[in-house]
C-alpha cells in the first residue's frame, strides 16, 4: 500500500542516499548477466509518486474506496467517516463548514486508481521478468501503489515469476548459473512481496502456485546436488564437498521458505473462508431486511385497503347486513351476525323502512279521520 504522496521511495527503509538506491548493482549483475535494463524512473532517477488526485487529503495514502463529500473533494470513505464521527463538520481541505455528511461513491476516480495501480504493477512485473528488480526498486514500486497481484498473459504474478528463479530448469539456456547472492536476493524479494500483500494462494493458468514452485525447486536442486556428488572432481567454486555444503545450506533455506509459504497459504485460505462466510451472512441479513421491509409495507397496504373497504361498506349500509337478513358479502367481514333489534339497520334500507313506516302511520291517521267524519255526518 502507498504510504505518503510526497516522500522518497526509500523512506520505508532509510538510507543516506535515497536517490542513489536504484543505481546499486541488481540481481542480474550479481549473476554475471551484464548491465541490466534501466528501471522505470523519471529524470531524477526516482519512480514517480502517484498523482495527488489519487491520494486522500486526510490519510495521504492512495485511495481504495474514494467518495465525494459535500465540499466537492474526494476522500477515502473510512477516513471521512472517522472524520465525521469525531464531530468535525468542516472540510479537511478548505476548512469551510460543510452542509451535510452525505458521501457519494466516486466510481470514476476508483476506476482510474485501479488502472493506475495495474499499470505500476505491470512495470513491476516486467522488472521481475527481466531480473532487474532491487529491494530499493521494490520499495519504490510499493510506495507508488503498485498492484502486487497483477498477472501477465499466462496468469503469472510477480511472486510466481520471482520464485521461478529458484528453478534450475527455468533459467535461460545462455544465462550463467545464478550465484548464492542472487538467489538470496530473490528469496528476500519474494518474502517482501508476501509482506506487501502478494497472495500465496494464487495460481497461474496452468494451476501452478507459489508452494508448487518452491517444492519443485527443492527437488531439482537436490537432484543436481546428488548428480554433482556422484560425478566427483572439482568445480569452478572449489571442491565438490565445499560446493555441496553451500548447496545444502541454500536448499535448507529454501525448504524453510516453502514451510513458511505453506503456513501462509493455510492462513490465507482460512481468512478467505472466513471473509466469504462473513459476506454470506451479510448478504443473508440484507435479504432478510428487504423481506421484512416488504412484509411490513404489504401489511400496511392491506390494513389501509381493509379500512377503506370497511368505510365504504359502512357508508352503503353493507357492514351490518341488508335489513333483517345480512348479505353474504357482509358476512365475509364479520364473525357474528348482528341483531336488527340491538343494531338497527342504517343506510339506504333504513331510509326505505322509515318511508314505509311513515306512509303506514299516515294511512292509519287518514282512516281514523275518515271514520270520525262518517260518525259525525251520521249523527
Amino acid at each position: 500500500q502507498h504510504r505518503t504522496a510526497r516522500r522518497a521511495p526509500c523512506r520505508r527503509r532509510p538510507c543516506s542516499r535515497p536517490a542513489a538506491c536504484l543505481s546499486t548493482p541488481n540481481m542480474a549483475s550479481l549473476a554475471g548477466g551484464g548491465t541490466p535494463e534501466p528501471l522505470p524512473s523519471d529524470s531524477r532517477g526516482v519512480i514517480e509518486p502517484p498523482p495527488k488526485e489519487f491520494v486522500c487529503p486526510i490519510t495521504q495514502e492512495l485511495m481504495i474506496d474514494p467518495v465525494f463529500a459535500e465540499d466537492g473533494f474526494s476522500y477515502e470513505r473510512v477516513a471521512m467517516t472517522r472524520w465525521f464521527s469525531t464531530g468535525k463538520l468542516r472540510s479537511p481541505v478548505t476548512n469551510d463548514l460543510m452542509e451535510g455528511q452525505h458521501l457519494t461513491p466516486n466510481q470514476v476516480l476508483r476506476s482510474m486508481i485501479s488502472n493506475y495501480k495495474s499499470d505500476i504493477g505491470a512495470r513491476l512485473l516486467a522488472a521481475v521478468r527481466e531480473r532487474t528488480l532491487t529491494p530499493a526498486a521494490l520499495s519504490a514500486y510499493i510506495d507508488s501503489g503498485a498492484d502486487v497481484n497483477v498477472r501477465d498473459t499466462a496468469g503469472n504474478t510477480p511472486l510466481l515469476l520471482l520464485l521461478r528463479n529458484f528453478l534450475p530448469s527455468a533459467a535461460p539456456a545462455d544465462a550463467p548459473a545464478p550465484t548464492p547472492s542472487y538467489m538470496a536476493g530473490c528469496m528476500y524479494l519474494a518474502l517482501e512481496l508476501v509482506k506487501q500483500g502478494a497472495r500465496v494462494s494464487g495460481t497461474n493458468d496452468d494451476g501452478v502456485g507459489a508452494l508448487d514452485v518452491c517444492k519443485a525447486a527443492v527437488g531439482e536442486l537436490r537432484a543436481e546436488l546428488a548428480e554433482a556428488e556422484a560425478q566427483g572432481g572439482r568445480t569452478l567454486s572449489g571442491s565438490v564437498e565445499d560446493e555441496a555444503k553451500k548447496k545444502e545450506k541454500y536448499i535448507t533455506s529454501l525448504e524453510k521458505m516453502a514451510d513458511k509459504i505453506e503456513s501462509l497459504l493455510e492462513d490465507e485460505l482460512r481468512r478467505d473462508k472466513e471473509l466469504e462466510e462473513a459476506r454470506r451472512r451479510e448478504r443473508a441479513a440484507v435479504r432478510q431486511q428487504q423481506e421484512d421491509l416488504q412484509n411490513a409495507q404489504a401489511n400496511v397496504a392491506n390494513a389501509a385497503n381493509q379500512e377503506n373497504l370497511n368505510n365504504a361498506m359502512a357508508q352503503n349500509g353493507m357492514g351490518q347486513g341488508l335489513g333483517f337478513f345480512p348479505s353474504l358479502f357482509g358476512l365475509q367481514f364479520q364473525t357474528v351476525v348482528p341483531s336488527p333489534v340491538t343494531h338497527p339497520p342504517t343506510g339506504m334500507w333504513a331510509r326505505e323502512r322509515a318511508s314505509v313506516k311513515a306512509m303506514d302511520v299516515a294511512l292509519k291517521v287518514f282512516c281514523a279521520f275518515a271514520v270520525v267524519l262518517l260518525i259525525v255526518a251520521g249523527g
